[in-house]
């Protein structure tokens, strides 16, 4: 995306340089996903910022995760997918 449009945006984002993709193991994604599932009122964002992870990046180990295991239920925020939240937007 050309500068000039970020500048227009958002000048700050326009300056820092893009991140580097991340590679976490299988073991850490496991680690991730069964805490946020068993954390009574977790929400992306929260359990997130403790791990240093982004949002979406969790959102989508968790629905492989639930993809994997049968789980067909809409993973839902806040809380885990039991807690009967509102859908992500």
């Amino acid at each position: 995306m050309d500068t000039l449009i970020l500048d227009l945006l958002d000048p700050e984002e326009a300056r820092r340089p893009p991140m580097a993709m991340k590679d976490y193991s299988d073991e850490c994604k496991a680690d991730a996903v069964a805490l946020y599932a068993s954390t009574p009122g977790a929400t992306y964002k929260s359990i997130t910022a403790d791990l240093g992870v982004n949002r979406a990046t969790l959102r989508e180990w968790v629905l492989r995760d639930r993809e994997r295991r049968g789980v067909t239920a809409p993973v839902c925020e806040p809380g885990h997918p039991t807690s009967g939240g509102a859908a992500v937007r």
